[in-house]
């Protein structure tokens, strides 16, 4: 009789961690708003929490949030290219169908540097050029890589 009390007062003591170790999941799809193709990588989590995820090859993702998560939810999805953008999810069992818009992600002026520690130019070990925003899309190659090694021929003919 003592045993079955022990086991029923260990039962009575676990079963809030049982309860609380529930947790309650959010799926969906992600795709470009433009393409209407599913994109794969996209970043999603959510709002005011560590919780995230990517998307799948087939632009599918799912989160696990603990069963204490108060609905609705925000869910934040960014990739480069893409703009941000925050959807609220009203419950658990809703699916999300999200269209991302693309964007250029051109800055004002794009550093390309070999070393990873951060260093004043003029105490780089290596070479490093500055491009403006102007000057990288009137180059005069097919893309910018390729126009740094015509620029480095440049200037390792003049140098000689």
């Amino acid at each position: 009789m003592k045993r079955l009390a022990y086991c029923a007062v260990f039962f009575l003591m676990m079963l809030p961690a049982i309860v609380l170790a529930q947790k309650v999941t959010v799926t969906g799809r992600v795709k470009g708003a433009t393409e209407g193709e599913y994109l794969a990588s996209i970043s999603v989590s959510v709002k005011n929490s560590n919780q995230g995820t990517f998307t799948d090859p087939n632009g599918n993702f799912k989160i696990s949030l603990p069963s204490t998560t108060k609905f609705p939810v925000i869910l934040l999805f960014s990739s480069t290219g893409y703009d941000f953008k925050e959807i609220s999810v009203a419950s658990s069992g809703e699916n999300v169908e999200v269209s991302l818009q693309s964007r250029s992600t051109l800055g004002e002026e794009v550093v390309v540097s070999a070393t990873k520690t951060p260093q004043r130019i003029l105490e780089s070990p290596v070479s490093i050029e500055r491009l403006s925003n102007t000057a990288i899309r009137n180059l005069p190659a097919a893309d910018y890589l390729t126009w740094f090694q015509i620029l480095k021929v440049l200037i390792w003919l003049h140098q000689a």
